[in-house]
């Protein structure tokens, strides 16, 4: 006999499995396809969710409310900006890989208008933006680097990010598909450190200074098989 599921778990497991159509499928999935989905009928979905819309809901706030944490990030390597950065990246660039469907759902939120949208942002993109401004105005107060607008800099930061993560994890363009991640990650941070003007140790550029000060993993596990 199958084991009947607590209200809560229940709820639970109708979040996840919704989750995942909802970000192939975007409010496009049906009723019916969603009770077939998680093994209820529609009027178990309904004892949990009063519509289709509230359970779109609900799963967007779920996902927009995910948090990554970057604590280890920071404190886990040499604290210059290009690491810190390229650390953060990382982490970011892992889970996002392990959990794609975050990012669907964040894609869909903006398309579709939906109010739970800026949530995505302060959850998911405000850690970079805050440390990017702040540490690039160190650098300008310290004479490092010429003046910039920290403000687009981080947005341009999010844009080539993003991109790179649109056509890994969305697109699975082939170009990236064999390429290490952290390689890909580096090579963007680079890129952005080049554009501000930021440079290493002894005047050299980002990318001169070595795999050791970037303690780049050398390990392939990051790498989609």
């Amino acid at each position: 006999m199958k084991k009947r599921l607590k209200a809560g778990d229940r709820k639970a497991q109708i979040l996840s499995v919704a989750r995942g159509l909802f970000a192939q499928k975007g409010n496009a999935v049906s009723i019916d396809e969603l009770a077939t989905a998680c093994s209820v009928s529609a009027a178990v979905l309904y004892q949990h969710f009063a519509s289709k819309e509230a359970l779109y809901d609900a799963v967007l706030t779920e996902a927009a409310e995910r948090r990554a944490d970057f604590v280890e990030a920071v404190l886990s390597g040499p604290s210059d900006f290009g690491s810190v950065l390229y650390r953060m990246t990382l982490v970011y660039v892992r889970n996002t890989l392990e959990d794609p469907d975050t990012l669907r759902m964040e894609l869909r939120s903006a398309l579709d208008g939906a109010a739970i949208c800026p949530m995505f942002l302060l959850n998911h993109w405000k850690n970079f933006s805050d440390y990017i401004e702040y540490s690039l105005r160190e650098l300008m107060e310290a004479g490092e680097i010429e003046a910039v607008d920290t403000g687009l800099a981080a947005l341009m930061f999010q844009g080539m990010l993003r991109e790179l993560i649109y056509n890994r994890v969305i697109l699975n363009t082939e170009r990236y598909r064999e390429i290490d991640q952290s390689y890909l990650v580096r090579t963007v941070v680079d890129q952005f450190l080049r554009s501000v003007g930021v440079t290493g140790e002894g005047g050299k550029r980002f990318s001169e200074i070595g795999a050791s000060r970037l303690q780049v993993p050398q390990d392939r596990s990051l790498k989609k098989t």
